[in-house]
């Protein structure tokens, strides 16, 4: 199979929360991106054969919260699939949180927000790590969530925050997940602040005022973190492809 043409499924779980710079990337060096709206429309009629990796987004809801969304159950399933396959999967944020639901980590509250640009720190087995050698010890990446996780017993920790320890892991060889969002850009932490705005009160003015403060400076950064992930991640997907 020509390398170039890898295809690569997305997974969209909120109409807010796009592939952004990661999608990018992945195209610019040769994928097929085929994106779902989960949120939308059925997974039944995804075949894992069709596709030889999986990005799993983000979204508002809970990893856990089924009632509210009942896609995800659906979408855990189709992460233990492409796990199974040895396909690789590359989870952000709720996707992430999904990548640990799916191997038994559980939900955990953050005991807050953490929003904006945080300082993370790479731990020596991420040092070492196929996707992550090569970048610098401490990264400052866009966070934007209230939950965490326990990760599953077979994972490995990868990157860690003070606020929020479990900021990267990996199954296995080839599941990853980050709780940072290496694909946003300004233009979508823009449209999240507007969502924000709309209901703004005592709990969410902060958390609006910490979203805008960011400099270009600080994306275009994080932009050269997220092509290398990319770039790193796609080539676990070529070693895969068959």
């Amino acid at each position: 199979m020509n390398k170039s043409l890898s295809r690569i499924l997305v997974i969209q779980n909120d109409d807010i929360v796009p592939i952004g710079d990661f999608g990018k990337a992945l195209q610019q060096l040769g994928c097929k991106l085929t994106t779902h709206h989960s949120y939308i429309d059925s997974l039944d009629s995804l075949a894992t054969a069709d596709f030889n990796g999986l990005v799993v987004l983000g979204g508002r809801m809970s990893a856990f919260d089924d009632d509210q969304a009942p896609f995800l159950a659906g979408v855990v399933d189709l992460i233990k699939e492409y796990h199974r396959q040895q396909k690789p999967i590359f989870g952000i944020c709720l996707g992430a949180q999904l990548l640990a639901r799916a191997f038994g980590g559980e939900y955990r509250s953050n005991d807050g927000w953490e929003v904006a640009f945080t300082d993370l720190s790479i731990n020596q087995v991420g040092q070492q790590d196929p996707v992550l050698s090569g970048l610098p010890e401490t990264l400052s990446m866009y966070e934007m969530h209230q939950d965490t996780l326990e990760l599953p017993f077979d994972a490995q920790l990868l990157i860690t925050g003070k606020h929020c320890q479990n900021q990267a892991f990996r199954v296995g060889q080839f599941s990853y997940g980050v709780q940072f969002h290496p694909e946003a850009t300004a233009d979508i932490v823009n449209g999240w602040a507007d969502r924000v705005a709309t209901n703004l009160d005592e709990t969410t003015r902060p958390i609006h005022q910490a979203m805008l403060n960011t400099t270009k400076n600080q994306f275009l950064n994080q932009q050269k973190i997220c092509n290398h992930l990319a770039a790193k991640w796609l080539t676990l997907v070529h070693k895969q492809m068959v």
